[in-house]
């Protein structure tokens, strides 16, 4: 049940502006639906490109330089989450051309669909829905920035279904459409590379609030001072109910059975979850919440535990890439007695979690560049009662940790940064510092 999207595409004159993995899958639907139609593909690499798609002779090709003078050429640029656009400089006339998979997801999916973001925390919180939803005999779907271009999905559904999508503030950038229930989760400093400012990040992840379907649901934090500055910059869509939620409010579930969801971070998250259930699913059974509480498998690299080595117990947590997501960490293993942090610098602060660490119980603070430069300056400034040592790369933070830990001792890799200057992202930091641990 696409039509109403290969409606919307045929005719039209398209750019691909990216082909990475939402790039290919926007081609792919493309030659399906549509074998005779001229496309244009543009890419920062675009030579491999071309020698790839030698053989489909209905193909033109840009360089990434060529594109800004060329977006008016075409009625519509499917652009790549990962391309930024806010300082390229486009001509005001080619802002309306641009969309992406999720934009045009949201407008024509069947079913009802619940957009996800958040600084931290999207990702734990989509599958958690999903896991509900499916727990309770939903015909359910996830996709989005977990990995799953949303046109996969699109041919799968039907009336009935239910999508939950995990948007990134990428995503985010060029949405006119929303979701019938939204979950905003927090909002922190991050990605300020991308989006050039915080205004702009934080305008970015509101349009999940501000294009919401009319008479649709908004589910947030209510005790976020930014997000909450967020959402008063945003005309809700007429009808639109709100939901807060923060941590003081009832929660009728346990998860103290499931070691996998540690820490007030993730009752929140099951909290959110459980409300976008809810509405999706009036009368939904707590014993079927419950029990699909108790059976969720965590996601890895968030407060992933590794195993005991030398009496030592390892936690990846490389997903936290902001420092409030190490604090969630911290306070989930407040047992913690090495922290290892450290990662490419992106301008955000790091003057809470420099107090929060001086009232922790660590004793080795192993800090890596950029910003492991930045916390052991700030903590050498005042009183500091643990040892920092600096270190170049994660292989010698591991050796530091195993040298200096001690039977009981609790590692924990929780950077408090991006790893982009030394990793292609965090899921690789993660499995690295796993194999260093494991490896004798």
């Amino acid at each position: 049940m696409v039509s109403g999207l290969i409606d919307f595409l045929a005719g039209k004159e398209i750019l691909l502006w990216g082909f990475g993995r939402e790039g290919r899958s926007s081609y792919r639907f493309l030659r399906k639906h549509f074998p005779g139609k001229r496309l244009t593909i543009a890419d920062a690499k675009i030579a491999p490109i071309q020698e790839e798609l030698k053989a489909d002779p209905l193909l033109s090709f840009l360089s990434q330089e060529a594109v800004p003078g060329r977006l008016t050429a075409f009625d519509l640029v499917l652009k790549s989450p990962g391309i930024p656009t806010a300082s390229l400089g486009l001509p005001p006339d080619a802002a309306y051309r641009i969309a992406g998979q999720a934009d045009l997801f949201l407008r024509f999916a069947p079913g009802r669909v619940a957009g996800v973001t958040g600084t931290k925390g999207k990702s734990t919180t989509s599958h958690l829905l999903r896991h509900l939803l499916a727990a309770a005999g939903a015909d359910v779907r996830l996709g989005g920035n977990i990995g799953i271009p949303l046109w996969e999905l699109i041919e799968e559904l039907g009336p009935d279904s239910i999508t939950v999508a995990e948007l990134s503030s990428y995503q985010l950038e060029n949405i006119r459409h929303g979701p019938h229930v939204a979950l905003w989760l927090n909002l922190y400093e991050e990605h300020l590379n991308y989006h050039g400012t915080f205004a702009a990040y934080r305008s970015a992840k509101a349009n999940l609030a501000r294009a919401l379907k009319p008479g649709g649901h908004l589910i947030y934090r209510a005790d976020d001072p930014r997000l909450g500055q967020g959402l008063a910059e945003v005309a809700l869509p007429p009808g639109v109910v709100r939901h807060p939620f923060d941590a003081e409010r009832e929660f009728p579930f346990s998860l103290a059975g499931n070691a996998q969801l540690p820490g007030n971070h993730n009752r929140l998250n099951a909290m959110a979850a459980w409300m976008a259930a809810k509405l999706l699913l009036p009368g939904l059974d707590p014993a079927t919440v419950q029990k699909a509480l108790d059976t969720f498998l965590a996601l890895p690299h968030r407060l992933e535990p590794v195993g005991i080595v030398g009496g030592i117990r390892y936690y990846n947590d490389s997903i936290s890439t902001v420092p409030e997501a190490t604090l969630a960490a911290l306070e989930a293993l407040p047992e913690t007695d090495i922290l290892i942090a450290g990662g490419m610098d992106r301008g955000v602060s790091y003057k809470g979690l420099t107090e929060a660490l001086r009232r922790s119980r660590l004793r080795w603070l192993i800090v890596m560049p950029e910003t492991g430069a930045i916390l052991a300056a700030q903590l050498r400034a005042g009183e500091c009662r643990f040892q920092i040592a600096a270190v170049g790369t994660l292989e010698e933070a591991v050796a530091v940790a195993k040298r200096e830990g001690k039977a009981g001792s609790l590692c924990l890799l929780s950077p408090a940064a991006s790893s982009y200057h030394q990793y292609k992202n965090f899921e690789e930091r993660g499995e690295a510092f796993r194999r260093l641990v494991l490896q004798s």
